[in-house]
């Protein structure tokens, strides 16, 4: 009789594997929430450091035309209502970039959040211009 009963409790019983599979989802739930959390801060980062990458190109044009452009795509190609000697680009090697978000960044001159020179943003992950999550060249290593 006793070597049977060992026999019966070689395996687990239903409530024991329930248990284990409750806390697996329960730890795996937890890992998945942190790695959103840092998948989120990096985009908002890849962000910020992409509209700050404008700022020599921007420059550069506004050296050359002595104004700035008004959209991003003037980097790469001249645009037909400014002097096209004054324009010595294209001022970018590669296409413009989408956000982290695919959605275009945008330029503002006078900026907003600098008026005495422009603004490069991206409307951040709400795709919204003008909410809280906006992410542009003024944002200060945050």
């Amino acid at each position: 009789m006793n070597a049977s009963h060992r026999r019966r409790r070689r395996g687990f019983t239903l409530m024991e594997v329930l248990l284990v599979m409750a806390i697996l989802v329960i730890l795996g739930s937890f890992a998945t929430l942190a790695f959103q959390n840092v998948l989120g801060d990096s985009e908002l980062k890849q962000a910020e450091n992409q509209a700050k990458a404008f700022s020599t190109p921007v420059s550069t044009y506004w050296l050359h035309v002595r104004q700035y452009p008004t959209t991003l795509q003037a980097l790469l190609e001249a645009p037909a209502d400014i002097d096209a000697t004054k324009w010595k680009g294209p001022y970018l090697d590669k296409a413009i970039p989408k956000d982290p978000w695919g959605n275009d960044y945008k330029i503002k001159a006078p900026g907003t959040h600098n008026p005495s020179s422009f603004d490069v943003w991206s409307a951040g992950p709400d795709r919204v211009d003008g909410t809280e999550d906006d992410v542009g060249n003024w944002e200060k290593g945050t």
